[in-house]
């Protein structure tokens, strides 16, 4: 099945509902069906949008934070980690945006938070763990 519901975030006109196992796309404002995206995430978490309108989606089993970009929504990519490589984020749960455009990223195992440049690419910072 689809799994629990993980979270829900809406850019333009489509609803995103994340599920442990996939990606079901929604119309806003007719609440219509659109596509499951092809995303499999193993355990998705919160997902939240940049400031761009990008989705981003933590998948803490695979140690990789999933994008959909707002110009192409049918699509997505790896856009931190590595599938199965937690060197260089490990078990992510939650994430967010600061002021500066940098990104946060709760991570279950070890319990901390990792703070990267906008890019992804260059840790800033860490607490705890």
């Amino acid at each position: 099945g689809e799994g629990q519901i993980r979270s829900s975030v809406v850019v333009d006109n489509r609803i995103y509902i994340i599920h442990y196992t996939q990606i079901k796309v929604y119309n806003k404002n007719t609440f219509e069906f659109i596509e499951t995206l092809g995303l499999q995430p193993g355990r998705a978490h919160f997902a939240f949008v940049t400031k761009d309108g990008d989705i981003l989606i933590p998948d803490w089993a695979r140690h990789v934070i999933y994008k959909i970009p707002r110009s192409n929504p049918s699509s997505f990519s790896i856009f931190m980690g590595k599938i199965g490589d937690n060197s260089i984020i490990s078990y992510p749960i939650s994430s967010a945006i600061d002021n500066d455009g940098n990104i946060l990223v709760l991570e279950y195992n070890p319990s901390r938070l990792v703070i990267f440049d906008p890019t992804g690419k260059n840790r800033i910072a860490e607490y705890g763990g």
